[in-house]
């Protein structure tokens, strides 16, 4: 049988882990400079996971043995598992300063110096690997995907495909290799990756999360939401369970589970601590800290409606902090830097870390911007941040039970709304301000027989469910002569979206030379411009247009919205109601073909609004920034007021 270290050996070879890091700890206890017992065992704890106790082991055998390159290499393996990626790199160059020729030196310092220094840093390492073992598939992985990260796609691809080559079972390079297609929006290529790296590896949670975002984006929205239930079963996380309850807002109709799973998420999220109670002067007419908790102070919807906020609020009475989520920058960020009282950047720090930066700068009222959007950080909010907590211009409630307020306006969030809410509603005049759209030129309306105009949608297609798309087949069967425009970045080229439309569609004689599917990812300006192609826009449910309704408005082109029962489906509404444009919202599906169709056959009417749309606009608080930022303000302040006066709670 030979010695406790051979039956250690003998044990690790067989796969039996626990038993023989017994036998090296009993050699330890009698000799604990033992470096071959102190060698095993610390590389079975790092087979185990156990990366603390086998960097203390190997780190002890290195000392002992400082020239054993293995000890090196599995010492670095485990400070790189516990984030100490300087430690680790340092390691790995130790490794192989003892052996040059070592593959898994190379490999491992790849991986450090990619997540200390970026993939440009990365890549020589890799290469030197790869010159020694050039069909190792997840050194291959691993230099496309650093090939990938630096938007060098298409550069990328063959290296996946070497990778493949070398081991086709390989599920790692189809997932990654989807990632890559993924990154170009090239859904048709990437689905089927993804389905077959899952078939190789069922388990795959990062596989089946990424299949859920693009299901979602060519419309499967039940399938998308199967996928995240399977990615919860798997490897539950907020984020995951976010995405979920995202996409249930797609649904239609609109899921009527979604404030259970809502409050059941922020519960299962929720700090398992309490940060101490608040502190902050009850005073209620001092200058308050309002901190603003965003990822979206950038060209972003939400980002251009808060200029006006900053731009124009009462500086002796108010001090704004950003707190921003920033992984990408622009003219606007830099803008809001200038504006801020403060520029806090939280992308690297924990929720917690985040809660206790607010209240050290002792933020009164807490602004959460389009929370289930994007990169945005809700979950703060349960750390109690501040005194008043407010989520505005999200898709619906937050089930955060310390978010205090969730901002509407009279037709978002009407006073006999069925919609529920964790939170109290409270209303601004109106919620959308959009002060600062280019001032193209509008196109005057074309002569046109009667009924043939051109309908219009620039939604994302995420939007365009089942019920949606009938809906404008029946539109398109009342008036032969009319066509239908469809247009979203570049989504539009591919062929399997454009079957999707024109099979949900419906059966309408002459469909195909019908529809046009324009794929154009323009600037501004472009896109704006392009409003002249168009006579009604059709606007999208159970998920409304807020930009885009807005943009064909600014453009001369009247929306015809199917007023939803949620906030999301009531964005086009808020922004027609304000104008007088009440006859343009339809309340049932039969009132929404019925208000296309008879103003399509109203050529006076359409031209008269081509011509006074924007003036309707520019006479609205829609595009008042002054105004809405008084309004802001005086919300703050009262909801200020509102706690400032209440009894004292923890």
């Amino acid at each position: 049988m030979g010695g406790p270290l051979e039956r250690a050996l003998a044990l690790h070879q067989a796969g039996r882990l626990d038993e023989a890091v017994i036998l090296c700890g009993e050699i330890l206890v009698k000799e604990p400079g033992h470096v071959a017992a102190l060698h095993v065992a610390g590389i079975i704890e790092e087979e185990r996971g156990r990366y603390a106790e086998a960097e203390r082991l190997l780190a002890q055998a290195l000392r002992v043995e400082p020239r054993s390159a293995v000890a090196a290499l599995k010492r670095g393996v485990a400070l790189h598992r516990l984030g100490r990626l300087e430690e680790a790199a340092r390691t790995f160059e130790q490794a192989l300063a003892i052996n040059r020729d070592l593959v898994e030196g190379w490999h491992g310092l790849g991986l450090a110096t990619l997540d200390l220094r970026g993939p440009e840093a990365a890549l020589p390492h890799y290469a030197r690997a790869l010159a020694l073992r050039p069909d190792d598939p997840a050194i291959l992985v691993n230099r496309a995907n650093a090939l990938r990260r630096l938007d060098r796609i298409e550069e990328s691809l063959p290296w996946f495909l070497r990778s493949l080559s070398a081991q086709p079972g390989y599920a790692e390079a189809h997932y990654n290799r989807g990632l890559a297609f993924q990154d170009r929006r090239r859904f048709d290529e990437a689905i089927p990756s993804y389905r077959r790296a899952l078939a190789l590896k069922p388990g795959f949670a990062e596989a089946w999360n990424n299949a859920a975002g693009i299901l979602l984006g060519i419309g499967a929205r039940d399938d998308a939401i199967a996928a995240y239930e399977r990615v919860m079963a798997l490897s539950p996380s907020a984020g995951v369970e976010r995405a979920r309850l995202c996409t249930l807002l797609y649904r239609e109709p609109a899921d009527g589970r979604f404030l259970g799973l809502a409050i059941a998420a922020a519960k299962r999220n929720a700090p398992a601590t309490r940060l101490p109670p608040l502190g902050n002067d009850r005073d209620t007419d001092r200058r308050i800290k309002v901190g603003f908790l965003s990822s979206d102070f950038h060209f972003h919807p939400a980002g251009r409606t808060f200029r006006s906020v900053f731009a124009h609020r009462d500086r002796q009475a108010f001090e704004y902090l950003c707190y921003a989520h920033e992984r990408r920058s622009d003219a606007l960020s830099d803008w809001y830097r200038v504006q801020a009282d403060a520029w806090r950047p939280v992308q690297d720090l924990s929720d917690r870390e985040v809660a206790s930066l607010i209240r050290q700068d002792r933020v009164d009222v807490m602004v959460v911007i389009a929370g289930y959007f994007d990169s945005n950080r809700p979950a703060v909010a349960a750390w109690r941040a501040a005194p008043v907590q407010i989520s505005i211009g999200d898709a619906a409630t937050s089930g955060i039970a310390e978010m205090d307020y969730f901002v509407g306006d009279p037709i978002l969030t009407p006073a006999d709304g069925r919609e529920p809410f964790v939170e109290t509603p409270v209303q601004l005049p109106i919620y959308y301000n959009n002060p600062s759209r280019a001032a193209l030129p509008i196109r005057p309306r074309r002569a046109a027989p009667d009924g043939a105009v051109v309908f219009g949608s620039f939604n994302n297609p995420n939007k365009l469910t089942s019920g949606m798309l009938r809906l404008w087949g029946r539109i398109l069967d009342r008036l032969p002569k009319a066509r239908l425009v469809l247009k979203y970045k570049d989504d539009f080229a591919r062929p399997w979206l454009q079957k999707r439309v024109l099979s949900e569609i419906g059966v309408v004689p002459g469909l195909a030379g019908r529809v046009d599917f324009i794929a154009a990812d323009e600037v501004e300006e472009a896109h704006l411009a392009r409003h002249g192609d168009i006579d009604i826009a059709l606007d999208s449910q159970p998920f409304s247009g807020a930009t885009t309704s807005f943009d064909a408005l600014w453009m001369g082109v009247p929306v015809v919205t199917r007023l939803g029962g949620t906030v999301l489906g009531r964005m086009t509404a808020s922004q027609l109601i304000p104008l007088g444009l009440d006859d343009l919202v339809a309340r049932t599906d039969e009132e929404y073909v019925r208000i296309a169709v008879e103003l399509a056959r109203d050529q006076p009417r359409l031209a008269a609004l081509r011509s006074s749309l924007r003036d309707r606009l520019r006479a609205s608080p829609i595009v008042d920034g002054e105004a809405y930022a008084k309004n802001f303000d005086a919300l703050l302040r009262g909801l200020w007021r509102r706690w400032a006066t209440e009894p004292l709670r923890p």
